[in-house]
């Protein structure tokens, strides 16, 4: 899995956002900032988290925060290791020694 970074925007009322992709499960644990501040991620299906808290719930994706993130662009920051299904577009190794290879694999996000 590689870590992966989402940027949200507040809206000064809303708590509830859903993540592009799935977690790749419960660990490791989502880093999530807002207005640059960390904040208490706790992964799991609960979905009401205190001031300063944020629950993920791995399954769907859905981010509950305890407070609604301020009214401003690009504030909210998400950094996750999703869960991804892949379709194998292209498969390449080239040998340059005995014991040494190069491969290339091309793969397409589904």
């Amino acid at each position: 899995y590689h870590k992966i970074i989402e940027v949200l925007s507040g809206d000064g009322s809303t708590k509830t956002w859903t993540l592009q992709r799935l977690l790749s499960g419960a660990t490791p644990v989502p880093v999530v900032e807002v207005n640059d501040s960390g904040l208490t991620v706790t992964v799991t299906a609960l979905t009401n988290p205190a001031a300063g808290n944020v629950y993920i719930n791995k399954d769907t994706g859905v981010m509950t925060f305890g407070t609604a993130p301020t009214d401003v662009d690009n504030n909210i920051v998400v950094k996750y290791e999703p869960k991804y299904s892949v379709h194998i577009l292209s498969y390449q190794h080239i040998f340059y020694f005995s014991t040494i290879a190069n491969y290339t694999l091309v793969c397409e996000e589904v």
